[in-house]
């Protein structure tokens, strides 16, 4: 039989062991869970637009050279379009159409989850890191925030790992295999590596800004 004292200290121990819990919770995290969340919709999106070309292409092939986004792609196959008689694709039967139509409103859902996403990427974001943010972006910054496994991780990371966050696999050949060392990791989505001649030089200055920066939002630091 368990003794009174005995119980006292479980429920203490369970009281200790909630607020520690609570303790660890930081904005942060969530972040990161929304961005593998919007990475994972990203990915099956495209894998989805595919296939609902290939649906589409039997049905319509001229129709696509028209098309240059997934959004128009669902878009034009709930609405339904005429289809030329002299069209190269074939008919489909009434319930070949009503499944195209059903996966393209499947298609439009996982749109509306991926604009959710990274609407609450950039509020919590713009929140947690203005400053840096405002130079990266804050969809940039927040994958930064996700690769580097923390806020406190990344505020404090040097520029050079800045620099090549995204890029282990590129840097782990080069270490094992001896290829050409990576210039840069996810930055260089950023326009100003994009469109700069010597990427790598680019991406140098950024990561030094975003150090920065980060150390800026860390500490609570107006820009």
């Amino acid at each position: 039989m368990v003794s009174k004292k005995t119980k006292e200290l479980n429920k203490e121990a369970i009281k200790k062991a909630i607020k520690g819990v609570k303790n660890t919770y930081s904005p942060d995290k969530m972040i990161i869970q929304a961005v593998q969340a919007f990475k994972e919709e990203e990915h099956l999106i495209n894998v989805e637009y595919e296939r609902l070309r290939e649906f589409y292409w039997r049905y319509h092939p001229e129709a696509l050279e028209r098309v240059d986004s997934v959004e128009e792609l669902t878009g034009m196959i709930i609405k339904g379009v005429n289809r030329p008689a002299d069209t190269m694709g074939y008919g489909l039967s009434k319930e070949e159409l009503s499944l195209m139509k059903s996966y393209a409103e499947g298609v439009k859902e996982h749109l509306k989850v991926i604009d959710l996403l990274e609407k609450f990427i950039n509020a919590e974001t713009i929140k947690l890191a203005p400053n840096t943010s405002r130079i990266a972006t804050p969809l940039l910054t927040a994958r930064l925030i996700a690769l580097a496994g923390g806020f406190k991780e990344l505020a404090f990371m040097p520029a050079s790992t800045i620099q090549l966050l995204g890029a282990e696999k590129a840097l782990f050949r080069h270490l094992k295999r001896g290829s050409r060392p990576p210039k840069h990791g996810v930055i260089l989505s950023h326009s100003s590596v994009q469109s700069a001649k010597n990427k790598g030089k680019a991406a140098r200055q950024l990561a030094n800004k975003l150090m920065i920066n980060l150390r800026k939002d860390y500490f609570g630091e107006d820009g």
